[in-house]
């Protein structure tokens, strides 16, 4: 079989600049150098040496997201024995291809895509992480190719589990995880209110001082004149009542300008 890959691989480089649109953004440049290296992957490829065939098929991808490309990433994936990689890239070509070209895909990459599973997971938020078997796959939503097998599925928020779950996955199958929440962040507590207390002009404290002045002298006056007239009852042998109700009167307003100063 690996002998049949290499064959499908070297045919279809040979047609690889035809028929395909590129993306925006690709210049004539880009795709000069796509070939070039496709032409270094094809000496490769004659050569038996996947592993530099691999990498130069993928320089002329990163140049280039020309579909062919990608089913012959696959290819070389399938023939060194990856068959998750090669999957994954087979998917990804599948994605772009036309309906006649999905028809003729040939029987060793049919075959691919039923030996392998494929975990479709989504999260609650888009900042939680998704783990698969311990390994971090992504954010939010992600989907990701696996041999058959248990796998352990985790959402992280940092340090924190959220969720965890243990999925068993056949081949050629497509399982769907969205587990119930959501999760929200813990809000931080918003600070005590001090009822929006506006700040005071200079002018107000200005005009109490003023003010404060003003009392003091008011009340330095009739504290002296209270003294006055409590000399003057005392002289009169405390017999004159006319005196003792002015010193009274006085006394009461010495003490009330005391509280308004």
């Amino acid at each position: 079989m690996r002998c049949t890959l290499l064959v499908l691989a070297l045919t279809l480089t040979s047609a690889f600049p035809c028929g395909y649109s590129a993306r925006a953004g690709v210049t004539s440049a880009d795709k000069a150098k796509a070939r070039r290296l496709v032409k270094i992957a094809k000496e490769q490829l004659k050569k038996k040496n996947l592993r530099g065939a691999l990498r130069f098929f993928e320089q002329a991808y990163r140049y280039w997201a020309n579909p062919v490309l990608q089913f012959n990433i696959a290819v070389v994936h399938l023939a060194m024995g990856h068959k998750v990689k090669a999957a994954i890239h087979l998917r990804m070509y599948m994605k772009r291809a036309s309906a006649s070209a999905k028809a003729r895909l040939p029987l060793a990459l049919r075959k691919v895509l039923t030996q392998v599973a494929v975990l479709r997971l989504r999260a609650f938020a888009p900042d939680v992480a998704i783990w698969v078997d311990g390994k971090l796959k992504g954010m939010g939503a992600v989907e990701v190719v696996v041999l058959p097998g248990k796998r352990k599925v985790e959402l992280r928020r940092g340090s924190a589990l959220l969720a965890s779950k243990k999925l068993d996955a056949e081949p050629g199958q497509i399982l769907l995880w969205s587990p119930g929440g959501p999760v929200p962040k813990p809000s931080p507590t918003p600070p005590p209110s001090h009822g929006g207390r506006k700040k005071l002009h200079w002018a107000y404290f200005l005009v109490a001082a003023s003010l404060a002045l003003a009392a003091g002298g008011v009340v330095a006056g009739t504290g002296v004149r209270t003294l006055a007239l409590h000399d003057e009852y005392v002289q009169s042998g405390s017999e004159d009542a006319d005196l003792r109700k002015q010193g009274n009167t006085m006394k009461n307003v010495t003490n009330a300008m005391v509280g308004v100063t």
